[in-house]
């Protein structure tokens, strides 16, 4: 999504480079949309090894610790990272400051089980918030190579 994302923005770029999240490099390519396909993807172990991948990390973590003080100004509240009871204690203060779970878009990664955490804690449900449906968990299937067979 991300990557679909920056090719709006960019439409004519013609090569990205990401880090290998699977073992095989058709999971990352099949699951881009129209756009995504038509780009060179090149994915590789430890990519942040390529320059341009490490300097984009960097501004994304500067990004993401702008947002998260300016959340911080914004609410007054201390919005700590990870999934720590911390964590689900700042994110109850948020919501109640906020008058919903609403704010979690804004302010959390709503597709973890924290969010459905926090809110259970407070009585209140993804659906009564109107927040999206959590992402559907799949069960975890050891990859294993295939055997080949006998000649």
């Amino acid at each position: 999504k991300a990557l679909e994302t920056l090719l709006e923005k960019v439409p004519d770029c013609p090569r990205a480079i990401s880090d290998q999240f699977a073992k095989s490099e058709n999971t990352v390519k099949s699951a881009l949309q129209a756009r995504g396909r038509q780009i060179e993807l090149e994915q590789m172990p430890k990519a942040e090894a390529d320059v341009a991948v490490a300097a984009a990390s960097i501004l994304a973590r500067a990004g993401f610790l702008a947002g998260m003080g300016a959340l911080r100004r914004k609410w007054g509240v201390e919005l700590p990272k990870g999934a720590s009871g911390k964590v689900k204690s700042a994110a109850e203060e948020l919501v109640r400051k906020a008058g919903g779970g609403g704010v979690l878009l804004e302010s959390a990664k709503c597709h973890f089980k924290t969010t459905d955490e926090v809110l259970g804690a407070m009585g209140k449900s993804r659906e009564g918030e109107g927040l999206p449906a959590a992402a559907e968990r799949k069960a975890y299937v050891p990859w294993r190579p295939r055997k080949e067979p006998a000649e």
